[in-house]
């Protein structure tokens, strides 16, 4: 799969700081069709549909923590060349301009893919994929809020509100963080009850936006997650899905942060049925992953000590998820709203 016009996916590659930066170069040389239309976003039934397609469509190479290494200019001239004629590119997310001219938070938004997997090389330097060691993985990316720089919109959102009602800005954060766990409620059903595909069996569910994302806010979004998850829990088991929390990847220090974590050997086992757990096939598991409202999935990828970055450095959803690269997902039926209780409903026009 390539996007159109000749050489976007290696244009959008040159815009990374560095080869480390980048997402991996074999997801540039391989055939990505048989993965493209697979991939679906989910968004909140009150949701505006044209914004949620413009916060899933300008996004930036590389933000982590407000930070953007990436080559700004370059990509904005990439970003120009998409329309015909070429318009004016964007340099910062939809999600960050959204905030600066409205001052209120724009959707917040998830994006599930099937995608090729493989044991990252640390040095990306493998430019051609073993097909003999792909495994097809089930990712859904959530978004967590950002507290990690007082520049995040989300920081900034929050602070004001805080400062206005503490009690009232609380319940909002809460209500907000509510509303992830109802559009991974959506996706299970999707599969589970709408026949969107292979059902789901197996669910890891890590604390997406309670790491190194809470930042000063860590005890409030912590707790607001235990909550959440103990209300959520009993749904997804209702549908037939058994919930793993535990830190299921193998790694002699056990952190995300010391750049060497091995991910593919605990999905070969998940593959072969060799994995203690008996919990069913690498096909039958969604993996939840830890995204960002700016970036590209895996953001700063091999030089990203974070899940996103493992995510991003393992598979191809950098180039499956986003729509100039993957058209797919511009189609009306690759855009899945779900209401407050979880139930999947008709978009906003």
């Amino acid at each position: 799969m390539q996007a159109p016009g000749a050489g976007l996916a290696h244009r959008l590659f040159k815009c990374f700081p560095s080869i480390f930066d980048a997402f991996p170069q074999w997801s540039l040389n391989l055939d990505l069709t048989e993965y493209a239309s697979s991939v679906l976003t989910f968004s909140n039934a009150q949701d505006d549909q044209a914004l949620v397609r413009k916060l899933l469509l300008e996004r930036e190479p590389v933000n982590i923590g407000m930070y953007r290494s990436h080559d700004i200019e370059a990509f904005a001239q990439l970003t120009a060349s998409l329309s015909d004629p070429p318009t004016e590119g964007w340099r910062t997310s939809a999600y960050h301009r959204y905030y600066e001219s409205k001052g209120r938070l724009a959707p917040n938004i998830a994006v599930y893919c099937e995608t090729p997997a493989l044991h990252y090389d640390g040095n990306n330097a493998m430019d051609v994929a073993d097909p003999t060691q792909i495994l097809r993985l089930r990712v859904l990316n959530v978004i967590g809020y950002g507290f990690d720089s007082h520049e995040q919109a989300d920081h900034r959102y929050f602070l004001a509100r805080q400062q206005a009602d503490p009690v009232a800005a609380a319940a909002e954060l809460l209500a907000a963080q509510r509303l992830v766990f109802v559009k991974i409620l959506g996706c299970v059903r999707h599969f589970n009850e709408r026949g969107g595909g292979t059902p789901i069996k197996w669910m890891h569910v890590p604390g997406f936006g309670c790491g190194a994302f809470a930042g000063d806010r860590q005890h409030e979004v912590n707790a607001n997650f235990e909550q959440l998850f103990a209300e959520f829990e009993p749904k997804w088991r209702a549908l037939g899905v058994t919930c793993s929390r535990d830190f299921i990847y193998p790694s002699p220090n056990g952190e995300f942060g010391m750049g060497t974590l091995p991910l593919y050997p605990t999905w070969l086992m998940y593959q072969s049925g060799t994995h203690p757990d008996g919990f069913g096939s690498l096909s039958e598991r969604l993996f939840i992953n830890a995204w960002d409202p700016h970036s590209l999935v895996g953001n700063g990828n091999f030089d990203d000590a974070s899940m996103d970055g493992y995510y991003g450095r393992s598979t191809a959803m950098a180039l499956l998820c986003w729509p100039p690269t993957n058209p797919i997902l511009n189609e009306p039926n690759r855009l899945i709203a779900v209401d407050e209780s979880g139930n999947c409903v008709p978009p906003t026009a």
